[in-house]
């Protein structure tokens, strides 16, 4: 855990480390087999751990296995979708607003919610390729709505950390934000707050670009993460969704 100085620069190496122990049936193969199943479970939670080998271990790496391959399918066969879950006026009785919301259309498990693969997706490497479609489906839905001449609304983009972190998202969303394209609707990217908790160089870089382009920003599930109130003073926030757990125990 002790820093290592080299060549003017300080260097720490961190350690997963896998643990299985033998029995009768075990033969000397497996044993390494199953030991490294546990390092990898040790690497997943970060640096310094390590892990017991459990028999559930192997079933669930398999499973990821299958869902990566399953995600790749996916992207050639088109079966991701945009779903809009609307904002509603009450009082209007109008739709002022959509959410997106990432949903996999899986042939036989069918409707898979996003936080279910979106963390296959990235140990498949394949989420650069699910923003990419992501945006071109929504520029293709929202000239679909000004052909249509629906009226003008506010759309949400629902994103994870992964997919705010994919390299060209400023790139593609940079012609859907175009008033000119837009019409009289404008665009809103909505963040959990572990986003900002805190917020990295890049990340903030990111935001600020978006807001540049007009993109307006929403931070969802405020207050799991006791980020202070005075930390979002730096960012181009428009709105808090406050999480239940910071009012469930307030007096009515």
């Amino acid at each position: 855990a002790v820093p290592i100085p080299y060549n003017n620069h300080s260097f720490e190496i961190g350690a997963s480390v896998g643990i299985a122990f033998s029995n009768n049936s075990t033969t000397a193969e497996e044993l390494i087999q199953h030991a490294d199943t546990a390092m990898y479970h040790a690497k997943k939670e970060g640096r310094n751990v390590y892990r017991f080998y459990e028999s559930n271990m192997h079933d669930k790496i398999l499973a990821r296995l299958n869902m990566e391959d399953d995600l790749r399918t996916a992207l050639e066969a088109n079966e991701f979708r945009l779903y809009y879950q609307p904002y509603v006026n009450h009082d209007e009785e109008a739709i002022i607003g959509v959410e997106i919301l990432l949903r996999w259309e899986h042939p036989e498990r069918g409707i898979i919610s996003a936080h279910e693969f979106l963390h296959a997706a990235e140990s498949a490497r394949l989420m650069h390729e699910i923003v990419k479609w992501q945006c071109e489906q929504l520029r293709h839905d929202i000239a679909m709505w000004n052909a249509h001449e629906l009226p003008p609304i506010s759309i949400a983009l629902n994103l994870s950390i992964s997919q705010l972190d994919t390299i060209d998202l400023v790139k593609w969303l940079t012609p859907i934000a175009q008033k000119k394209f837009l019409g009289g609707h404008n665009i809103i990217v909505e963040l959990p707050e572990e986003a900002i908790s805190p917020i990295t160089g890049n990340r903030f870089m990111t935001i600020s670009k978006l807001h540049d382009l007009g993109i307006g920003l929403h931070i969802d599930h405020y207050g799991c993460y006791s980020l202070p109130f005075m930390a979002l003073n730096s960012l181009p926030i428009s709105m808090l969704k406050i999480d239940v757990s910071l009012i469930k125990n307030m007096s009515k």
